[in-house]
């Protein structure tokens, strides 16, 4: 019957409920899911059925008509059992049926009982029928309760048989019909040939608002900075309803880990048809205390000044780091190391280093002491120069020596039409070293690319370049040197240049 699929699912949803909160020790809690207490069965076998729950596991299941043992069922040892047996009432009365669990321990439950009417009618015998006259009725629905949307079962027998009227509709004078209705409704058995009635009563229960379980715990909830710790969650919902950690959908059950740098507050919400329900939970991130300085130590580093000038360049400038006295309040001896990144390594204090980025840096100065570090940070910001315009034909135009000695200079000059403004242009330079009176070679070498800046050449303007070159008036020196530009040069054969000397 739909009832009974029903109230067994209730059953087992109350059992997973009150299961959580059974003390261990005391012994499991039974309760009989049929028959209910009550109830008015016909005489013919009985299905009996019990469930039970207990924290440390149930072991069995006794059943009892009246103080007589029917059966014991064994459990598999689980935190819920269940167990049915059949019982063949033999004759009408009001009978006691009772059920006990034992755990696993050897702790024995409660009873759960349900007392019943069996055979309200007797037995019609073949051989002995009743007078005439006699008559009796049997009308009942069972269960006598149901949720709205459930079902029950109407139960009749007349006796002597004979046609009956239920609620004005003809049936024979013995059976059964299942009943579903939406409010509380009364029934009636009527037998015209003799006038009587019996009614049954059965009562809908509006269906109880459906709990909503939350469980949301941070596990530890304070860790040190650095530190994590795990989020756990349950909700007991339906599936349907949706879960949200700070906004992102989430399982109803699960876990996982945080490690946030700061205090954090999480948000657990259920959208329900009654509106959101929100728990939140705060891990705490405890702030690393500051060191303290050891015995003697004045305190940590203290850098006096860290520039950059200027600070903001253009692609193939140069900027000028400079750095005050680091100490260690008014003593240098307890500064052990100070450092400039990137690539820079360790350094002495006060000083000074031209960079030459080419994009955007941050150099960072770290000094370490006695009493911990510290540190400061510049930026040199880089702009990109803007392209030069077409048409400028940049040529090397003289190589010379400036002493006899050297060093090798040069000229490199703009042909125009277009005036270079703000450019960087590459020079590398090779030579060859001989005997001039043998006639042989004695060295060679090269420079490697080395970046000319120019900021401002119009047409048939020079500008002198240092090669870097040294010279040695006693040997014969073959220099070519070459230009390569980032821009269009529209004639690319002058953009290298060859001189001998002496």
């Amino acid at each position: 019957m739909r009832w009974s699929l029903i109230c067994r699912i209730v059953v087992l949803v109350m059992v997973l409920v009150l299961a959580a909160c059974a003390a261990q020790g005391q012994g499991p809690m039974t309760w009989l899911d049929q028959p209910l207490d009550g109830a008015t069965l016909p005489l013919e076998p009985v299905t009996v059925q019990a469930h039970a729950s207990d924290a440390d596991g149930v072991a069995s299941i006794e059943f009892f008509i009246d103080e007589t043992s029917l059966t014991t069922a064994s459990a598999d040892g689980g935190r819920l059992a269940d167990a049915m047996v059949e019982w063949n009432p033999t004759e009408p009365g009001h009978y006691t049926v009772r059920a006990r669990a034992t755990d696993s321990q050897g702790n024995v439950g409660s009873d759960a009982t349900s007392v019943v009417t069996v055979g309200l009618l007797p037995t019609p015998s073949a051989t002995a029928p009743p007078a005439p006259d006699e008559s009796e009725m049997l009308f009942f629905v069972e269960p006598e309760a149901i949720p709205v949307g459930g079902c029950a079962m109407l139960h009749w027998q007349v006796y002597p048989p004979v046609d009956a009227l239920l609620d004005g509709e003809g049936v024979p004078s013995e059976g059964e019909r299942e009943v579903c209705p939406e409010t509380t409704r009364t029934y009636e058995l009527l037998v015209p040939e003799t006038g009587h009635t019996r009614t049954a009563t059965l009562h809908v229960k509006p269906a109880p608002e459906m709990e909503l379980a939350i469980f949301f715990a941070v596990d530890p909830d304070v860790i040190p900075a650095g530190g994590c710790a795990m989020l756990f969650w349950e909700v007991g919902a339906p599936e349907e309803w949706r879960v949200l950690i700070d906004g992102q959908e989430a399982p109803h059950l699960d876990e996982r880990e945080e490690c946030p740098s700061q205090t954090t507050t999480y948000e657990l919400l259920v959208e329900t048809p009654d509106g959101p329900q929100v728990r939140t939970v705060t891990l705490r991130v405890e702030a690393e205390p500051e060191p303290t300085p050891p015995p003697g130590c004045p305190g940590p580093p203290v850098i006096s000044s860290f520039t950059a000038n200027p600070s903001t360049i253009t692609a193939g400038q140069s900027s000028t780091l400079s750095w005050g006295r680091v100490t260690n309040g008014n003593s240098d001896v307890l500064v052990r190391s100070v450092v400039m990144n990137p690539g820079l390594g360790e350094v002495g204090s006060p000083g000074s280093r031209v960079v030459q980025p080419a994009t955007t840096t941050t150099y960072t100065m770290i000094a370490t002491g006695c009493g911990g570090t510290a540190q400061q940070q510049v930026t040199v910001t880089v702009s990109q120069a803007p392209p030069p315009p077409s048409g400028a034909d940049l040529a090397i135009t003289d190589l010379r020596p400036q002493t006899p000695v050297g060093p090798v200079l040069g000229d490199i000059t703009n042909h125009g039409p277009g005036t270079l403004t703000n450019v960087t242009v590459q020079l590398s330079c090779q030579w060859v070293v001989s005997d001039p009176i043998e006639g042989t070679q004695v060295d060679s070498g090269a420079t490697g690319s080395m970046p000319i800046s120019i900021s401002n050449l119009s047409p048939g303007q020079t500008q002198a370049f240092n090669t870097d070159i040294s010279v040695d008036p006693s040997y014969r020196y073959d220099v070519t040197c070459s230009v390569q530009v980032g821009f269009n040069d529209p004639n690319l054969g002058n953009n290298s240049y060859s001189e001998s000397f002496p």
